[in-house]
Parts: C-alpha cells; structure tokens; sequence
C-alpha cells in the first residue's frame, strides 16, 4: 500500500487481498486494506464478501472488523446480511462453524440474526469469553479440525424438538450435520445434548435428509450408535429405504436411499451390536445397491 499498489485489485477469479486476509483470520491487514479504500461489499466468484470469509475464519475480531465496514451498506451491495451463492449470510456461515462469539459480532453490529442464530449468540454471551491463551489456540486450529462451542451443539439440539418451527429445525439438522463432521468433539457433545432422539423423531416423521446425514455423522461417536441402534435407528432407516424403493412418502428421490445406507453402515462401525443389526436386512442393503447408490464413504475423523 505504501508503494501505491491498488487495495482493490482483483484476481483473473475475482479474489481481493481483502478476501485473502479476512479468509486467513488476519484482522490488521484486512483493516488496512478497508480503510485504504477496499470496498468492502467485493464480492469473489462464489459472491462471497470479505464479512462471508471472515465468519468463515471463526476469528471473531475479523468478523468484527469486517462488520463494521459491511454495516454502512445495503444488503445487495455487501451488506451484513448479503447472500452468497449457496444463499447463506455471514451468521449462517458461522451457526454451521459453531462460532457463537462470531454470531454475537455481528448482532452487534446490526446484523439480522435468524431465531436459531439469535438463541446461540446469546447463549454465548451469558457463558462469557475464552481467555486470551483460548483465543490464540483455537485461531490456530485448522477450520475443520475447529469444535464448536458447547452451548452451540446444545441450541441446535433443542430445535430439532417436534414442537419447534419447521424452518428453524431444518437449519440445525443442516448445522449439526456438518459440526458432526467436523470434529468428534462436536459428534460428542451432540450425543450428550440429546440430538440423537430428535433426528430419529425427525426422519420417522419427515423423511429429513438433513436429519439422516446429522445421525449418520454423529453416530460415528461409540455412545451415540449406541444410542441410536438402542432406540431403533437401523429399523427407521431400514423403513425408509424401502419407502425410497417403493417410491412412498411423497416420492422420496434416490438420494434418501443414499443418506439412509450411509446411515447404516455408520451405525455398523462403532457398536457390535448395530453391526449384528443391520447383518440381517440383507433384502433392505440390495435396494440400497439397486438403487445405485451403495453405501457413501464415512467421514474420516479428523482427530
């Protein structure tokens, strides 16, 4: 910048160095780039803005700073709640990242929080901060290796009750499907925060995708396959491959076949007893092949 280079130069793919900073959690030279005359609504090739990569980063004083520049614009410019190309805002980045202080950043500065994003925010606030030797760890962790914080696990598990709004149960299916791939810390808190149950619920009821893959991931954690095969997961799933190969529950789509034989082989993995389980539904494990799907590759644990 002191040599005159231009802070909104994009690359031939649309990136910025204010992209490339927020991205990386590196909240100076984000800074620097911003009030050189970077525009803060730039959006990169997947129409995210600095503020998207920023939550992203889990860094929640680059959220912050990034807030503060998105809040002096209208949301089709790059404000704070300006949608990507998957159609999610900077909060729901950071809901499926499990970043609670994240999420109360960009309260703060204006932004409109879904119930779900709103509820994990303030849980944050009355469990108080990391300390400073926290803080600085986690920044340092990669972004998948990243555990969520406990009381995020806990409000997506209480929205997937049967009594809870559609919209908001269907966002934490969604959310805990990807914090239960992400660590197996995050697969643990969500057994203990009773999402087991709930997903079963879910899929019994709804034939949920969303919920299937949650369990699926979750159920790589031995306490919760064991859980699940106890409250009759390998028959729920078993049920709904067959409805998928009978084309029931309103057409269910080759994909639910998918999700369920996933589901199944992960229940297999960590409890002898699921495994013993699933050995006798050789008819229900064909439809799953003969539907083409076969079974989907285990999340590799990253711990």
């Amino acid at each position: 910048l002191a040599a005159g280079a231009d802070p909104g130069e994009a690359s031939a793919k649309g990136t910025l160095a204010t992209h490339v900073a927020a991205a990386r959690g590196n909240r100076a030279v984000l800074v620097a780039l911003l009030e050189a005359g970077a525009s803060a609504g730039a959006k990169d090739r997947d129409k995210q803005t600095a503020l998207h990569l920023a939550a992203r980063s889990g860094d929640a004083e680059t959220v912050r700073a990034a807030a503060r520049f998105a809040a002096k614009l209208r949301t089709r410019d790059g404000g704070l709640e300006s949608w990507d190309r998957w159609r999610r805002t900077a909060a729901a980045w950071a809901l499926r990242g499990g970043d609670a202080e994240c999420l109360a950043a960009l309260a703060d500065a204006g932004a409109t929080l879904t119930g779900l994003e709103r509820d994990a925010s303030e849980r944050w606030r009355a469990h108080g901060r990391l300390g400073e030797r926290g803080a600085t760890q986690l920044r340092s962790r990669p972004e998948r290796k990243r555990s969520a914080a406990a009381e995020v696990v806990e409000a997506l598990s209480r929205r997937l009750a049967a009594d809870a709004d559609a919209a908001g149960a269907a966002e934490a299916a969604s959310a805990l499907r990807e914090l239960a791939c992400a660590s197996a810390r995050n697969r643990r808190a969500a057994g203990r925060a009773g999402a087991v149950p709930r997903l079963l619920d879910r899929i019994r009821r709804l034939t949920c995708v969303d919920s299937i893959g949650a369990l699926r991931n979750i159920a790589n954690d031995a306490a919760a396959s064991r859980e699940a095969g106890e409250l009759g997961a390998v028959d729920v799933l078993a049920d709904v491959v067959r409805a998928a190969a009978a084309g029931g529950r309103g057409g269910v789509d080759r994909r639910v076949a998918f999700a369920a034989g996933s589901a199944l082989r992960s229940l297999t993995l960590k409890d002898a007893a699921n495994a013993e389980r699933v050995s006798r539904l050789a008819n229900v494990l064909d439809l799953v092949n003969a539907a083409g799907t076969g079974y989907a590759r285990v999340p590799e644990d990253p711990d």
